[in-house]
């Protein structure tokens, strides 16, 4: 109606009426020029460590002047749920959380700067009566974040953001907080108290581009008790370190990237387990002759995770075997050849092949990448192999393409064995002024396992 989208549906008849609208979030942006609003049931995002994407009943404004660039909200962030003793729902009883934040930003192309300040707080006297096996408490937030970006000599661009949290996990808690503490210092700012905390989320990287080589580096570290109110949910305690080189050749016909990462987590040594993660990544494509493409990639990545238990003198574990390694290689490759004007051919091909194995024991440590791992295996490797092979030819003219296909997908596992494998046919035709297309196909499957037919589809 005059251009907005109502989306509800409305029923009635001489037995019953009937009202339904298939979104939880309804709202209304208006917008004039430069300015952009947000009211009703909506959200925003600032950054991921701030306000990331929930959703409010209230309002919202985002304003771009020139160079400048500001975002507000304010309103409900969390709808409060009473205690049903008929239904005992203390799983889902929540306190009003009333909610306002901003975010300042100022961009040169060469250099930008942004300040974001939230504050969230739930309302005490929202609820009347808490069940006694709810752990439900009342919260305060406070988050200020800054994020910086910078180009220096024209090839080095620079980023960064820096994110405080103060949060008071129990508003109720009748003790004050320590004032000879950081989180007591600043618990003038909220409701603060003993439970009142500082975390710190961060992330930086660097990326440099001279003629045929470019290389990003990235950082991330949050602490492991980050987190705000101005999200469903926060990733915390892990430290991530990515480094990607690439390279361009003759001319952007021959480009070679690699992707490697290596994640943590247990920052402070205190936690019953930890984790560490590599990723590695490899991957080439080239041109060879006009109309032709290639690439080849392999990755592996590997996990390795350990159980820290509890010093006890009198207790040695000698036959825990819960820490795990896991290694997943996977290797590709693709082509693909296109000729013709009027009558078009197209043939490509691609395969690829994955192993994943799972090594347990009283592993002290792991290396990146599967190297130098002594261990037990729990489990055989897996291999999976699959391919598909083509071929289109499309007639200009008439707006008609048809093609075939064989698709083949083998999965093994010790001497076990299973084969899908089969042929495919599609056509597709577009009628004149493309006002109605018409597309078929057709695909058939036999299912082999350990060399005997199991089932045709």
């Amino acid at each position: 109606i005059l251009g907005v989208s109502l989306p509800f549906t409305f029923a009635y008849t001489n037995r019953s009426t009937k009202f339904s609208q298939p979104f939880n979030i309804t709202a209304l942006h208006p917008s004039y020029k430069k300015l952009k609003t947000h009211i009703g049931q909506t959200g925003m995002s600032f950054s991921p460590y701030t306000l990331a994407g929930i959703t409010f009943l209230g309002a919202g404004a985002e304003f771009a002047p020139g160079k400048w660039k500001f975002q507000g909200f304010g309103g409900r962030m969390k709808k409060g749920i009473a205690y049903d003793s008929n239904i005992d729902n203390y799983q889902s009883v929540s306190y009003i959380r009333y909610g306002a934040g901003i975010n300042i930003g100022y961009d040169v192309g060469s250099f930008g700067t942004q300040l974001i300040v939230l504050k969230a707080a739930d309302k005490v006297n929202s609820l009347q009566t808490i069940p006694l096996k709810s752990d439900l408490v009342p919260k305060d937030n406070l988050v200020v974040s800054i994020k910086l970006k910078g180009q220096l000599f024209k090839i080095l661009t620079l980023e960064g953001e820096i994110a405080e949290s103060i949060l008071t996990r129990n508003v109720n808690f009748s003790g004050v907080a320590d004032r000879s503490t950081t989180a007591g210092k600043l618990a003038g700012l909220v409701n603060g108290n003993q439970t009142t905390t500082l975390s710190t989320a961060l992330n930086g990287s660097a990326s440099i581009k001279y003629k045929i080589m470019s290389l990003a580096l990235k950082y991330e570290r949050i602490e492991p008790e980050y987190t705000t109110l101005g999200g469903m949910y926060f990733n915390n305690d892990l430290e991530n370190i990515t480094i990607a080189p690439s390279f361009a050749f003759l001319k952007g016909r021959l480009n070679v990237s690699i992707n490697t990462g290596y994640q943590r987590n247990n920052l402070n040594n205190d936690a019953m387990a930890s984790s560490k993660r590599w990723i590695g990544n490899i991957a080439i494509s080239a041109q060879p002759i006009k109309n032709m493409s290639t690439s080849v990639s392999y990755s592996n990545m590997s996990a390795f995770s350990k159980r820290n238990p509890a010093a006890d003198p009198f207790y040695n574990p000698l036959f825990d075997t819960l820490n795990l390694y896991q290694i997943s290689t996977s290797s590709s490759a693709n082509l693909s050849y296109a000729l013709g004007t009027n009558v078009k051919h197209g043939l490509s091909a691609n395969v690829s092949y994955s192993v994943s194995e799972n090594i347990t024991g009283r592993l002290d440590d792991a290396q990146a990448f599967g190297l130098q791992v002594n261990g037990n295996s729990n489990q055989i490797p897996q291999a999976v192999l699959s391919g598909m092979v083509g071929h289109t030819v499309g007639l200009s003219k008439r707006n008609f393409t048809m093609g075939w296909t064989v698709n083949a997908n083998q999965s093994k596992v010790a001497t076990f064995q299973n084969l899908f494998i089969g042929p495919g046919l599609n056509a597709s035709k577009n009628f004149p002024k493309q006002k109605l297309s018409f597309n078929s196909g057709a695909i058939y499957n036999q299912n082999y396992t350990n060399n005997n037919i199991k089932l045709q589809i």
